[in-house]
This record gives C-alpha cells, structure tokens and sequence, in this order.
C-alpha cells in the first residue's frame, strides 16, 4: 500500500509511478514495461517519499522530487532510460 502517488507516461505509453509506502515510510518506484510491474525502493530512508512529483523527460528518464518528513529534507532522483537510478540527492532542507 502507498500514499502520495505520483504517475507520469513515457514515450511508449508505460507508467511509471512513484509513492511513499505506508508500511515501511520509504520511497517506492514502479515501471510497468512489457506487461509486467517492476517495482524498486528507490530511498531506503525512514519517512522518505512525501508528496511525491514524478515526471518522464522526452529521452524517458524519470525525476523523482519529494519529502523526508523525518530527516526534513527535500531530495530528487534520476533514472537515466533503461539504466539503474542515482543515489538520492538532497536539493534543500526545510
């Protein structure tokens, strides 16, 4: 189960969606390619995921935006076209 969902389309018309899961307060990532779900805990910190805002560029690489609640971070990820994503990176604190 998630909470702030964020959903975006790429190129060839797959989802992509980013949450926080509820249980564990982690950012989850899940792409949908080829009919099946692929899904991946992108920031393993508690709290992270928090107003999630996902966008797809025009060269399908995703950007994740979103809150840690805990540590009050903002933080962005990037995840290239068919590579592995970056390591987290906190823009700003709050």
């Amino acid at each position: 189960m998630g909470e702030w969902p964020s959903l975006a389309l790429d190129s060839n018309g797959d989802a992509h969606i980013s949450y926080s899961d509820t249980f564990n307060g982690r950012l989850r990532y899940a792409q949908k390619a080829y009919d099946f779900w692929y899904l991946n805990t992108l920031d393993y910190t508690s709290g992270a995921g928090k107003f999630s805002d996902l966008a797809v560029d025009d060269q399908d690489g995703v950007h994740i935006g979103y809150i840690n609640e805990n540590n009050h971070n903002l933080s962005y990820i990037k995840i290239p076209d068919a590579q592995l994503p970056e390591l987290p990176e906190v823009v700003n604190s709050y």
